[in-house]
């Protein structure tokens, strides 16, 4: 949850710039693929990051390990699923 929590206060913040990637919009560009996947790997990231800052302001006890394990496994998934996704929706074009 406090995952969820970093994601809505860092889209609420004006210096951050989220980006919608659809396939549409980016071209089948290989290259293209990558620049999103780093964008949406940076959006993740910065939320479990920003996660962790809510915890500490509300006092909130997190045991780290078990928040690194867990947020890892979490971006390993998307690095894993993010490309089949992209090829996915190339074929339905």
């Amino acid at each position: 949850m406090l995952h969820e929590l970093g994601h809505a206060i860092n889209r609420s913040k004006k210096s951050f710039s989220y980006r919608s990637w659809k396939l549409s919009e980016v071209g089948e560009s290989v290259t293209v693929d990558k620049v999103a996947t780093i964008q949406i790997m940076r959006e993740e990231i910065e939320a479990w990051e920003t996660g962790l800052k809510i915890a500490k302001e509300l006092m909130i006890e997190v045991d780290h390990k078990d928040y690194d394990k867990y947020a890892s496994n979490c971006l390993m998934r998307y690095m894993r699923e993010l490309p089949k996704q992209y090829d996915m929706m190339k074929t339905r074009k």
